[in-house]
């Protein structure tokens, strides 16, 4: 990282690498953030809804408030006087942008509020769904005149491309953000799933879908839309012998089924996992091992 002459916006970016566990967790630190964030409004489990377009205008503009409640929470800081953070005497502003294009409010420029342009954590994705995002630290300094009937002005990333070491820092640029799961299967896949009407046989295509593969529990809510959706994963779920599911559903909670799923996949289960095994590769397994899965199933 350059050295950064605007002392608040280094003492704020050390505070912050510092939190994220250094510059090798700092990416996955941020991301994880924006994940969880967009994922809390999405609401998936509530709405059956996948991505990030399919969101409300307010609703896009409330992912902002998410990542400043998570991202408080997180680093344990109390809010400021004027602004979303204290960051140990240092007042930051968290901005968020689904276009790394963020908007400085005009009062920003008032020094009987701001004795100069306040620090600014901007938080953003490169665009809509983009799996790309980046979270600088910067002066909200404008590089152009221009403003909206809100008197507010735009700050994009190429502005702070331009002032990175003076008044501005990245903490990640370009950086990678994990999709959700149902978006990491093909459109024909989700077509099919989201075609079953109730929550029982949208799981088991879920699972269809994703034989040999681990799923997280969220997946599953999110296709349940219900209270107690891992419930849908029994076999005794139905008392119908034609919807009962042709495979056996594995959970990471479990050391046997974590075993198993070693053993024929490869995969290592984490405990908020699952993992549909047809019964015919379950059959392979030590007998000892498979009365543990049976066990652990009732």
């Amino acid at each position: 990282m350059p050295t950064v002459v605007d002392s608040e916006v280094q003492h704020v970016e050390q505070s912050l690498m510092e939190a994220a566990g250094g510059h090798e967790q700092i990416e996955m630190y941020f991301g994880a953030l924006i994940r969880q964030s967009i994922d809390e409004v999405v609401d998936g489990p509530r709405t059956g809804r996948i991505h990030f377009s399919s969101l409300t205008p307010e609703e896009k503009k409330y992912v902002g408030t998410k990542v400043e409640i998570i991202l408080r929470n997180e680093l344990e800081v109390p809010k400021g006087l004027l602004l979303d953070l204290n960051v140990r005497g240092v007042e930051v502003d968290i901005k968020w942008s689904q276009s790394s294009a963020w908007m400085i409010p005009q009062d920003y420029d008032d020094l009987r509020k701001h004795s100069q342009p306040p620090v600014c954590l901007l938080i953003g994705t490169q665009t809509e769904d983009s799996l790309e995002f980046n979270v600088g630290v910067a002066r909200a300094v404008l590089m152009t005149g221009g403003r909206n009937r809100d008197g507010k002005g735009t700050l994009r990333a190429s502005h702070i491309d331009q002032v990175v070491g003076q008044t501005a820092v990245w903490l990640v640029r370009r950086g990678r953000l994990s999709p959700t799961f149902l978006a990491t299967l093909s459109p024909e896949a989700v077509a099919r799933i989201m075609g079953a009407r109730k929550g029982q046989a949208r799981v088991t295509q879920l699972f269809r879908e994703t034989v040999g593969r681990p799923v997280p529990r969220s997946a599953v809510e999110t296709m349940a839309q219900q209270k107690d959706a891992l419930r849908r994963t029994r076999q005794d779920a139905s008392r119908s012998v034609d919807s009962a599911m042709p495979f056996r559903v594995l959970s990471g909670a479990w050391k046997a089924h974590r075993e198993a799923a070693l053993l024929l996949t490869g995969h290592v289960l984490k405990k908020d996992e699952l993992m549909a095994v047809p019964h015919e590769a379950l059959a392979r397994l030590p007998s000892a091992l498979l009365s543990s899965i049976s066990r652990d199933a009732r």
